[in-house]
């Protein structure tokens, strides 16, 4: 069986796949705390051998602080490395590219910028439309207990379904 598989390595991580058979199977990145925990995470990963991954392709954003854009960049590093020690195919790509082909037929959802004089694209939005359109029998929270979806399962599952 083939798996095709994302990786979001956002604030909430969130790794998602499906099967070529339509199996869905998603989990949040294991953490000790607030740091991954990179050995039940390569546990994780060497089950998934048979998998494609797709990563995003990411890099640091404006107004972001150093050291939050450090922490973003050392888990990206930290999930492509074990992709590699373990030799699980991946690609790259960037957000940009796998939201235009999810978002599809989704209307534009906007929300005012930080400093509240322009509006902007509502990213996660327009994400969470397009996952509840695409797969609605999936439910996008972390636990039965939450109110809200997860925003890395959202995204995780979109880019599965891209890959």
């Amino acid at each position: 069986m083939k798996y095709y598989a994302a990786i979001d390595p956002g604030k909430n991580g969130y790794i998602s796949a499906f099967d070529d058979e339509g199996g869905y199977y998603s989990s949040s990145i294991p953490l000790i705390g607030k740091i991954i925990d990179t050995h039940q995470l390569n546990e994780f990963l060497v089950k998934w051998k048979d998998a494609h991954f797709v990563i995003e392709d990411v890099h640091s954003i404006f107004g972001v602080s150093s050291k939050a854009t450090f922490s973003f960049g050392f888990v990206c590093g930290i999930i492509e490395g074990l992709l590699v020690a373990n030799n699980i195919s991946f690609t790259r790509v960037q957000p940009k590219v796998w939201q235009k082909e999810c978002w599809q037929g989704v209307p534009l959802q906007q929300k005012p910028s930080s400093t509240g004089k322009t509006m902007v694209t509502d990213t996660k939005a327009m994400s969470l439309i397009a996952a509840k359109r695409l797969f609605p029998e999936i439910d996008f929270r972390d636990n039965p207990r939450c109110k809200n979806p997860h925003d890395g399962k959202v995204d995780a599952t979109l880019m599965a379904e891209y890959c």
